[in-house]
């Protein structure tokens, strides 16, 4: 039986216009996303399931081999520690229990312009406003998911040409 996975990329332009500006304080980063010592490729994962969100770090950290990956569950988080740390790749889910995905990723590619952004989701349904919002890929959450982050992650940390949006 073969597996596939749905990955699909952007290259169009990309309106940085409209965005949400975060009205909360970051109050709920975990502790991991404090730390600012790094060294080598940051991402960040943005999800508010913590198993997922566990899972891809340790993933990231111990298969990959990144050395540094930031985490929280929120969405209104994610956007003042980008703004913060201004990661090289951003995993964000679609659905966060505070702000969207969508507005996660519009308010990121303005505040954090050099980051790559990969927007996950179960559905496809937001991958069209997800693109319009600045993501650089959105894939599905499927049982292939880490396998298509391995495989995804160096082109977005690159900012290799097949996954280079007009910003």
């Amino acid at each position: 039986m073969s597996l596939s996975t749905t990955v699909v990329m952007h290259t169009g332009p990309v309106d940085k216009e409209a965005s949400v500006t975060p009205t909360a304080p970051a109050a709920n980063l975990d502790e991991q996303s404090l730390d600012d010592g790094s060294s080598g490729t940051t991402v960040m994962v943005v999800d508010d399931y913590g198993p997922i969100r566990e899972s891809l770090r340790l993933f990231l950290e111990h298969v990959v081999g990144v050395t540094t990956v930031r985490e929280t569950g929120y969405g209104r988080d994610a956007i003042e520690l980008a703004e913060r740390i201004q990661p090289d790749v951003i995993i964000t889910d679609g659905h966060l229990p505070d702000v969207s995905g969508v507005e996660v990723v519009r308010n990121i590619s303005r505040l954090s312009p050099a980051s790559r952004m990969l927007f996950i989701s179960a559905a496809d349904d937001q991958f069209s406003s997800a693109y319009e919002a600045g993501a650089d890929a959105c894939m599905l959450k499927d049982s292939n998911l880490f396998d298509a982050v391995r495989q995804l992650l160096p082109e977005l940390a690159t900012g290799s040409s097949s996954v280079t949006a007009n910003r």
